[in-house]
């Protein structure tokens, strides 16, 4: 009997501890992808340093945005020389993720330094609250104007979220670097990528995907537009929408990467401009409805 029971108490400590071990695998691996980004920044104590954030979602019908983070994370990581402890590559990119990247480079990152910031993903138009855009659209014969937003990756059982230019204008002003923001996804010249009918390529115009819509016009009155500070390239205008290639990726990221391997001494500024005009003309033959168009801020 007392054998029994020295059985039934081991078993119930064996199980407890089971128990124990399983949360804890359980909680490491639902911890944020951030617990691995900028673990140990290299921080020379007088010269410069540079980091990379590079971030994609693939919502909607969007495949290829995760690998042009990576692709793109690594194009300049190779140009630039940045250690990697200095590089973050965030996929699927959710909100808690998106939000404490931006918020940990406020907190270290110097005045020297050199930072960039990338985003591949879907573009979309959201309400605006404080009447400071310069795009508009008609609904029910009233005027509503729109601010741009990037599209991030849902939580497990959320809708995604969006993080308008106001917002994200905030966050990359409020890092004290030399900063550089490359953004691929529509209506990224107001801050951010697509329209239809580009024969196989994917819009990256949020929910518009299967629906033949009209773009607004810039002609909402504009009373306080805050801009992204530093060297901003975007992959179209605020206007417009982005594409993706079937199998490549973006084909603003797609065609930037490309030329910065064809021209390795060029300037980024330089490979930016031949970048925006071979996307315009490759929009062009490819029979879209609507050119993209990038746009840069040296």
């Amino acid at each position: 009997m007392l054998n029994d029971q020295l059985l039934i108490a081991n078993s119930q400590i064996l199980l407890k501890h089971f128990f124990y071990l399983l949360t804890g695998l359980l909680l490491f691996q639902s911890t944020p992808a951030l617990a691995s980004c900028w673990k140990k920044p290299q921080l020379p104590q007088k010269t410069a340093t540079t980091f990379i954030l590079a971030m994609g979602a693939n919502t909607g019908k969007l495949e290829k945005t995760n690998s042009d983070a990576q692709a793109l994370a690594n194009a300049l990581q190779k140009r630039f020389n940045v250690p990697i402890s200095n590089i973050c590559v965030l996929k699927n990119v959710k909100r808690y993720e998106f939000n404490n990247a931006l918020e940990n480079l406020q907190k270290f990152v110097r005045k020297q330094d050199k930072v960039f910031i990338y985003f591949s993903g879907h573009g979309a138009q959201v309400k605006d609250n404080n009447n400071d855009e310069a795009i508009q659209v008609k609904k029910d014969n009233d005027e509503i104007c729109y601010d741009e937003a990037l599209v991030i990756f849902p939580d497990i059982g959320k809708k995604p979220f969006f993080v308008t230019d106001d917002s994200f204008v905030e966050q990359i002003n409020n890092i004290n670097a030399n900063m550089t923001t490359i953004i691929d996804s529509c209506f990224s010249g107001g801050m951010l990528r697509g329209t239809k009918n580009c024969l196989d390529m994917k819009s990256k115009y949020w929910f518009t995907d299967d629906k033949a819509d009209i773009l607004p016009k810039k002609d909402c009155p504009s009373s306080d537009v805050k801009k992204l500070k530093g060297t901003v390239y975007m992959a179209s205008k605020e206007y417009q929408l982005a594409w993706e290639y079937p199998t490549k990726g973006g084909i603003f990221t797609t065609s930037l990467i490309e030329n910065m391997q064809i021209y390795p001494q060029a300037e980024l500024n330089e490979i930016c401009d031949i970048t925006a005009e071979q996307v315009s003309r490759k929009t062009r033959q490819r029979g879209c409805e609507q050119l993209q168009e990038p746009q840069g801020q040296h």
